[in-house]
């Protein structure tokens, strides 16, 4: 540090930059002995509106080993406090500033609510927005040490036009948990038991963490400059780790310490490209895998193409299943999408059913003409009734058929080309098989997994499904999931 120049104020125009100030947890035996302990309880640390860490490090009499860009960011920090600073140089002055500017307020502010997509906040530190700027964030300042806490009950929405990390609804099950691991370059296999049950046997034995919500910062090895918001799909203990998804690539993340309640937020810097695995259908973003008419890639036998031939409906539901859709194709509570493939079956063996009754109980007329030739005349009754039950079959299948596509255009970010918003329905009316077929392929790796005619997803047990598929719009509570976005 002595011998080098000061580094000139960086200067930001146009820009809101977040300031979070946390707990200082490591220091060197001489601040330890130091009586100026006040000087030394907070760190700071500065992020663009685009989730790009701008500068960070401790206060000198801290431990140096930990200063750095993501360094700084170890796990389990508590958020004590936060602020924003706008245009102007960036200097430590200007953050301790804002931030004692903050002190100073008692009135809370709704841009909190605002930038976190908090419906209720417990404390003191409400973000609040304030002129300056900001680029070397050391700490000094003697800010009490209040706790910014979160209370959240349910995913929120964090906008950003960039990168997106979704949290399945379900995360490992209990034996599939990493405890007390680092994050690791591997996927885990997707869980079996329902979200309701893990959440009771491990409040049960005392895993999951029941204290206050609080916004955390977990440390990982990444070079990344970029956070991202994770939220908790479960309460669990520190150190237990599930599931999420980056774009193409899924990765695991931690329990930062302390543990998190389900719905809590807490931030993890992005992986690089090196980091993490494709997803499980290895399905690209903002792009169809295969063409529309590539039904026979995996060969004429195969049993989505025969499913798609043969019974489109069929291998409808089973995609249904694997996107976590209702029988219409709506985002729906979880208790009703779980029966889909079943409630699809009934209704095409009723459909049929009631057809074949109809032409039994109302069978027409045959007549003979002059020369002898047979023909038949239907019964007005049966004919009527026969083609209703056509008509409501047609128009079902074509709407679920349709929103199911949507969907899948929305988890996956693919653009229409050629009808604009009607481009589904167009397609589902003309293209049925070939929509369905391709709708199959890009949801499922057929090339590691084989396809089941008749499982509810179409696939074998072995077979992972996509995060994104498990995320769904509402939970049984009816309260709305959104995948979180890039901070």
């Amino acid at each position: 540090m002595s011998g080098k120049p000061p580094t000139p104020p960086t200067k930001l125009e146009n820009e809101t930059i977040t300031v979070w100030s946390y707990k200082a947890k490591y220091k060197t035996a001489a601040v330890r002995n130091s009586d100026d302990e006040k000087s030394i309880e907070q760190s700071f640390i500065c992020v663009k509106p685009d989730g790009e860490i701008v500068k960070s490090s401790k206060y000198s009499n801290t431990d140096q080993s930990f200063t750095g860009v993501i360094e700084d960011i170890w796990k389990g920090e508590q958020v004590v406090k936060e602020t924003k600073i706008e245009d102007g140089d960036v200097t430590k002055e200007a953050v301790l500033k804002a931030l004692h500017e903050k002190q100073d307020g008692t009135e809370s502010d709704e841009s909190y609510e605002k930038s976190f997509s908090s419906h209720h906040t417990d404390s003191s530190g409400e973000l609040v927005d304030i002129p300056a700027s900001d680029d070397r964030c050391e700490d000094k300042s003697d800010e009490r040490s209040t706790s910014s806490k979160q209370s959240s009950s349910s995913f929120k929405n964090f906008e950003c036009e960039d990168e997106i990390v979704v949290v399945p609804e379900r995360i490992e099950s209990e034996k599939e948990l990493i405890h007390h691991s680092e994050i690791k370059n591997e996927t885990q296999p997707p869980m079996t038991k329902s979200s309701d049950s893990l959440k009771e046997k491990l409040l049960d034995e005392g895993i999951v963490s029941v204290s206050d919500s609080e916004r955390k910062l977990q440390k990982v090895n990444s070079k990344s400059r970029q956070l991202v918001q994770v939220i908790a799909p479960l309460s669990l203990g520190e150190g237990y780790a599930f599931e999420v998804q980056s774009k193409d690539k899924v990765f695991i993340v931690e329990v930062p310490e302390g543990g998190i309640e389900e719905g809590d937020s807490f931030y993890v810097p992005l992986p690089d490209d090196t980091f993490g695995q494709k997803l499980p259908s290895k399905a690209p973003i903002g792009q169809w895998k295969d063409g529309l008419f590539d039904c026979l890639k995996h060969g004429g036998l195969h049993a989505s193409f025969l499913s798609a031939l043969c019974c489109t409906q069929v291998l409808m539901a089973q995609i249904m299943t694997r996107m976590q859709l209702n029988w219409f194709g709506h985002q729906t509570s979880i208790s009703e999408t779980t029966n889909t493939f079943r409630y699809v079956i009934i209704l095409i063996i009723a459909y049929y059913t009631l057809y074949y009754i109809y032409v039994l109980l109302y069978p027409g007329w045959d007549f003979y003409d002059e020369d002898g030739i047979k023909f038949h005349v239907d019964n007005p009754v049966g004919l009527w009734v026969r083609g209703a039950l056509r008509l409501l079959f047609v128009v079902w299948s074509l709407y679920a058929l349709a929103q199911s596509r949507a969907v899948i255009r929305k988890k996956y970010d693919i653009e229409t080309k050629y009808f604009g918003k009607f481009e589904d329905y167009v397609y589902a009316l003309f293209c049925s098989c070939c929509v369905t077929s391709q709708m199959a392929r890009h949801t499922a790796d057929y090339e590691s997994y084989d396809a089941i005619c008749c499982s509810g997803d179409g696939l074998s047990d072995d077979a992972r499904i996509d995060p994104i598929c498990e995320m769904n719009e509402k939970m049984d509570t009816g309260i709305m999931i959104d995948e979180s976005h890039l901070v």
